[in-house]
């Protein structure tokens, strides 16, 4: 799950974690939708299901937003 927020650019070139791929997403919206999207992520598919990824989503989408 490591390299899921937090990964090497060696093993993934480009790729900033997935609390950054949240902020980025929802920074593309309308700024006046921003606060509900943040207060309303929905997480999904295979690799949410490890054992805390929702805890450590909520941690560190507020220390790299806005």
């Amino acid at each position: 799950m490591e390299k899921m927020f937090a990964p090497s650019q060696d093993d993934l070139p480009g790729f900033m974690g997935v609390q950054n791929m949240v902020v980025d997403a929802i920074g593309k919206t309308d700024i006046d939708i921003r606060r509900d999207l943040f207060q309303n992520i929905i997480i999904a598919g295979g690799n949410t299901c490890f054992r805390g990824f929702m805890d450590r989503l909520q941690k560190q989408v507020p220390d790299v937003a806005p």
